[in-house]
């Protein structure tokens, strides 16, 4: 997937990240920076793990993407397009791999 010539790199081993190692990876913001993120559009929803969604976690991939998109420039649009298209691409792994079974 490329956006305005920025393309994700994607790790064979990803790392999943709890609210305290995403908070501290960009640098010590708050929770609710992260969740108003969030709803608007500028970071990934986190998988839920677990029974009743109990546990929440970050790619570090999909994180990074939007980190490296920042770094590029991308305008609030772009990243907007990107966490959507990085969302839909891990959907579509999880609803594949659920058909597949």
């Amino acid at each position: 997937m490329i956006i305005n010539g920025f393309k994700p790199n994607w790790p064979a081993n990803d790392k999943l990240l709890s609210m305290a190692d995403l908070k501290e990876f960009l640098g010590g913001i708050q929770e609710g920076w992260v969740y108003g993120r969030i709803r608007e559009g500028l970071l990934p929803k986190p998988i839920h793990l677990g029974k009743g969604y109990r546990s929440s976690r970050w790619r570090l991939s999909e994180i990074q993407a939007v980190v490296d998109a920042h770094a590029a420039n991308l305008s609030e649009n772009e990243i907007k397009s990107l966490v959507n298209s990085l969302v839909e691409s891990r959907n579509q792994v999880f609803t594949t791999a659920k058909a597949a079974s």
